[in-house]
């Protein structure tokens, strides 16, 4: 369908042609161009129908031009006058000149056809309309003020016996002219005015609208920026409390570790060199779990912690959570049980390794939290509301409970049931937060039930794949024989460097030891390890740009990807990010011990080369 102009209605079309006669500056002045428009419009087509006019009354008259002149003369004046209204200097100039000559040039009309019997007396109506248009209220008040005091003039004289001239017979014809020429006139002013005051109106009232859907906006973002401002404060109050929380929790541990060492060098018995021994472990595990905690907080924030589902026996984590806590229990008087449903399934696909963490924080939470009673670890399963099986493990104690108003925050980063919970049983607040997002990872549920004073009971959803497994069948499957690999360690303090190699070697693994990355990459590259564990503060090559060199050789070459490892104690979030774009595979956070450096290579090389 061919495109079309819309039709202009005729109020716009009356005056339209104007347009083309009027510069851009005066449109400019919304007033000035409608005031214009219409000084046009009279001065335009009223002259010519006046002229008509008045040609007619010359003919009407027999002839007496003479008296008609003042007439001609004053619409010359307004042809003159019509020059004016393209500039805008003398656009309201021109516009009084015109107002002023139509009103004189309507009173003298007047008087020539007869005063008060004739039918230009309609044009008083008229005159007060066309100068609001002009000049505005000042000059529509004058005009009206002009009209009048001629009225009143006529009406003297014609007490006075005074008689008008009438050049004109007040024919049928001629009061039809006149009066059609001024109904005419006036309507279209009027119609003119209406419309532009409709549009007018229309154009503040869709201001209006805009202004006041721009200050609800204005104020849903205020309200909005408000509650950021005050969930930032909070954050940034909850993150410092947690600073000097974490402050705290280090200083303990290690003044423990340094009063150890302290003891060490003194002469003891065998016995007590054991216990200090002993004491200077719990210390080191003590701060390792803190230093993991702020690490795996950090992975999670940065997107990069990876599930890795594998074979496990849900029963026996149960059972080895039981182990390692029942000394502790046995040491606080607490009794510790596990519940566990009949015929458990004994074969199914979970992140064994998450999970575990997942039950030994809620577990050092519940010993923490209880002076009395029991603990118990619980272990079932379950249907989700899709229909997809799931384990469920659960901690239920006897402990000091929740206080209601802490339900809604204790999963909240940095953050502690109260106050005083912190100030008497320590903590940094991440262990919780670490919990849920874990089992939100694995694609599970994490909840709670609790009262004040009679205990707590955290449980959590798993959905896996099973596979119903008999004990007796579970026992005749042979273990894995051991597995080695080789390491090539990156590091550049020599002490670090030194007691990574030993450890390694401690557990069967064989070592390569390299201080730079340089020497790194070589290294690499001509013996193809199982598993880097790659430093990232090093002089010259860095650990990242080590790490990338690898992974471009890599694809050069198309050898297997060799995990690489961060070995750091920078845990912040956006590093981390770093860290797994340049390639490696996980972060292996300093302080390192035996038991995390076995899990690594084992997680990791052993099962990369199988």
């Amino acid at each position: 369908m061919p495109l079309t102009t819309p039709k202009k209605p005729a109020r716009d079309l009356l005056f339209s042609w104007t347009d083309r006669l009027i510069p851009p500056e005066i449109k400019e002045d919304p007033l000035l161009h409608l005031r214009v428009q219409v000084g046009l419009f009279m001065v335009g087509p009223g002259t010519l129908i006046s002229m008509s006019i008045i040609i007619f009354g010359v003919l009407a008259s027999g002839g007496m031009a003479i008296v008609w002149l003042p007439l001609v003369l004053g619409h010359l004046l307004l042809w003159a006058s019509a020059s004016l209204l393209t500039k805008k200097r003398w656009a309201n100039h021109g516009l009084t000149l015109i107002g002023a000559l139509s009103t004189l040039m309507v009173i003298y009309a007047a008087y020539l056809n007869g005063g008060f019997s004739n039918a230009n007396l309609a044009w008083f109506v008229a005159i007060p309309v066309m100068l609001t248009m002009f000049t505005g209220y000042s000059g529509a008040l004058l005009g009206a003020g002009m009209c009048l005091a001629t009225l009143v003039i006529f009406w003297l004289l014609e007490h006075a016996g005074h008689e008008f001239p009438v050049m004109v017979e007040q024919t049928s014809t001629m009061w039809v002219g006149v009066m059609g020429w001024c109904l005419l006139t006036t309507t279209a002013l009027s119609v003119f005015i209406h419309s532009r005051f409709s549009r007018t109106v229309n154009a503040y009232q869709s201001e209006i609208d805009r202004r006041t859907k721009m200050e609800q906006s204005l104020r849903r973002a205020q309200q909005r920026l408000g509650l950021a401002i005050i969930t930032a404060e909070a954050g940034a109050e909850a993150k410092g409390a947690f600073l000097a929380q974490v402050s705290h929790e280090i200083r303990n541990p290690l003044t423990a570790i340094m009063g150890a060492i302290d003891l060490l060098e003194l002469p003891a018995s065998a016995e007590v060199r054991a216990s200090r021994i002993a004491l200077l472990r719990r210390s080191s595990s003590a701060l390792l779990h803190l230093v993991d905690d702020v690490l795996d907080f950090s992975k999670i924030e940065s997107g990069r912690i990876e599930i890795n589902p594998t074979t496990t026996d849900p029963v026996a984590l149960a059972e080895e959570l039981e182990r390692t806590y029942r000394p502790i229990a046995h040491e606080k008087g607490i009794e510790l049980l596990v519940e566990i449903t009949p015929n458990p399934p004994r074969n199914v696909q979970i992140d064994a390794l998450r999970v575990r963490q997942v039950l030994v924080n809620l577990m050092s939470n519940a010993l923490k939290f209880t002076h009395e009673g029991t603990v118990t670890i619980e272990l079932g399963t379950v249907e989700l509301e899709s229909g997809e099986p799931a384990i469920i493990y659960g901690i239920d104690d006897t402990g000091i409970g929740i206080p209601q108003e802490a339900h809604a925050q204790i999963f909240e980063p940095y953050t502690q049931a109260e106050r005083s919970t912190t100030e008497d049983y320590g903590g940094t607040g991440l262990g919780l937060s670490i919990c849920t997002r874990l089992v939100s990872l694995m694609g599970g549920e994490l909840g709670f039930e609790s009262d004040v004073g009679e205990g707590t009971r955290f449980w959590f959803t798993i959905p896996t794949q099973m596979e119903t497994q008999t004990a007796s069948m579970l026992a005749q499957e042979p273990l894995p024989p051991p597995k080695t690999a080789h390491v090539l360690v990156i590091e550049n303090d020599d002490l670090n460097r030194q007691v990574v190699g030993q450890l390694l070697r401690s557990l069967g693994h064989k070592v390569t030891l390299a201080s730079n990355g340089e020497d790194g990459f070589a290294m690499y590259k001509e013996q193809q390890p199982d598993l880097v564990l790659m430093d990232i503060q090093m002089p010259g090559l860095s650990g990242i740009q080590a790490s990338i060199l690898i992974r471009d050789w890599e694809s050069q070459t198309q050898a297997d990807r060799t995990p690489i490892l961060a070995m750091t104690a920078d845990v912040e979030v956006h590093q981390v990010a770093r860290y797994g774009k340049a390639g490696m595979n996980d972060l292996l956070g300093k302080p390192i011990c035996r038991e995390k450096l076995d899990a690594a290579v084992k997680g990791w090389a052993v099962a990369h080369r199988a």
